[in-house]
């Protein structure tokens, strides 16, 4: 089972004991897969949107973004080359019948 990673631990080191690590280049292959739209116009929108979610969660706005869920700012440090937030991130279970995150995205190209 996938530990969280430990405060001042880099993604990288979550990666060596065998977390998954999902990046930016991985989840634009991942839209631009599902969608058919072209990696470039995917990465743009990707890019906007990171830019977005992080503004609004440094602003300490509370985010409900279905399927990926309830995000809220818990605490939040800063610290001298940025901003260390614990994020709450509260999902919903799929039941059986409802569509799960990655067919709404396959289903949003339609």
């Amino acid at each position: 089972m996938n530990e969280p990673i430990q405060p001042g631990q880099t993604a990288d080191a979550a990666e060596t004991r065998g977390a998954a690590v999902l990046r930016k280049k991985d989840l634009i292959e991942q839209v631009a897969g599902a969608t058919g739209v072209k990696r470039k116009e995917v990465r743009e929108a990707v890019e906007a949107t990171l830019v977005a979610l992080g503004e609004a969660l440094e602003r300490g706005d509370e985010l409900n973004l279905p399927p990926l869920g309830h995000l809220k700012v818990q605490r939040r440090n800063d610290i001298g080359a940025g901003i260390r937030m614990m994020v709450r991130l509260r999902r919903t279970a799929v039941k059986d019948g409802e569509k799960d995150s990655t067919q709404a995205l396959a289903d949003a190209g339609e």
